[in-house]
């Protein structure tokens, strides 16, 4: 909310001053309306606000649990012991910024016309924050200690057979019978590999390989196509969703699926400072806002939920 006494500085005269000051608000109130964009990783990844803006660093436990319970007597004063096995990750928080400015003329202009200033210019200045997030969301930044969800370096990775058209292990060289065996087996290592604990309910797919299971059919005698076929028939997986950032980033530029289970309880982003837009300062012939908000990476709390499927 900006008053008039915000503008003392500004180089226009009190009707400037109260004009650009209650269309400055109508702008940020009209960009603020979108609470979730459209990036993947906001959708796929549980987001987590309650960090301080001011928090340098968020750590995380990631858990494994041990030990198992065992047939008793009474009185029995030897029982198994079970508990979990705790490994820390850090991620350094990062400032993310942008800015975006309106002339005095284009200001002096909107006043002669009594129409608001545009909201495009707040509108770019978020998206360009939120793509940067989004990116981070996925691929970190080991320059400045951010991981991931694509290289937590505790999360298991799972190449899938070669068995390919040439020894290969593209989905472009395999039947639809061996594409799902490759889908089913991934989804089945989570659970393989928390002894039952965890349940996936989300796979993540390149655009590409998506693309294919959703348009091939399962058989040449069936109307069923690979996607529909697998979303009926696997146990455990509610949502396949395509997220092009994965095509190459595997090792090795390979692509990669992932599944896991969509949980606040398995992983989270961390977004101590949301976007925001500060008072307007002047320079020169204009008026810039400077915007920021503060990124911590992706926390994964129990790293045997997801797993990455690699060579796809």
């Amino acid at each position: 909310m900006f008053k008039k006494d915000n503008f003392k500085s500004l180089n226009l005269d009190a009707a400037g001053d109260i004009f650009f000051a209650r269309q400055l608000e109508f702008v940020q109130a009209k960009v603020y309306e979108f609470q979730y964009p459209a990036l993947k990783s906001f959708q796929l990844i549980p987001v987590n606000f309650d960090i301080p803006a001011g928090a340098e660093y968020v750590t995380t436990t990631q858990f494994q649990s041990v030990g198992r319970a065992r047939i008793i007597q009474s009185y029995a004063d030897d029982l198994p012991e079970a508990g979990l096995i705790g490994t820390q990750l850090t991620n350094k928080v990062q400032s993310i910024g942008a800015s975006y400015r309106y002339s005095h003329q284009e200001i002096r202009a909107a006043q002669m016309g009594n129409i608001a200033l545009s909201t495009k210019l707040a509108e770019a200045a978020r998206r360009a924050v939120e793509q940067t997030m989004n990116t981070l969301a996925f691929f970190g930044n080991t320059s400045v200690g951010m991981t991931g969800l694509f290289n937590n370096p505790n999360v298991p990775v799972q190449a899938v057979p070669a068995d390919g058209t040439g020894g290969n292990t593209e989905w472009t060289t395999k039947t639809p019978d061996q594409i799902l065996r490759d889908m089913n087996f991934i989804v089945n290592q989570v659970v393989v590999n928390s002894n039952e604990v965890e349940m996936p309910d989300t796979l993540l797919l390149p655009m590409a390989q998506y693309t294919l299971i959703a348009s091939t059919p399962r058989s040449a005698n069936s109307d069923t196509t690979i996607l529909n076929y697998f979303l009926l028939n696997n146990p455990y997986i509610k949502n396949v969703v395509p997220v092009p950032q994965m095509a190459a980033a595997g090792t090795g530029g390979a692509d990669i699926m992932i599944a896991y289970e969509n949980n606040s309880n398995k992983l989270e982003m961390a977004i101590p400072l949301a976007f925001t837009q500060y008072a307007p300062q002047e320079r020169n012939l204009e008026f810039v806002i400077p915007c920021e908000a503060r990124f911590g990476g992706v926390s994964i709390y129990y790293p045997y939920s997801l797993i990455i499927g690699e060579g796809i």
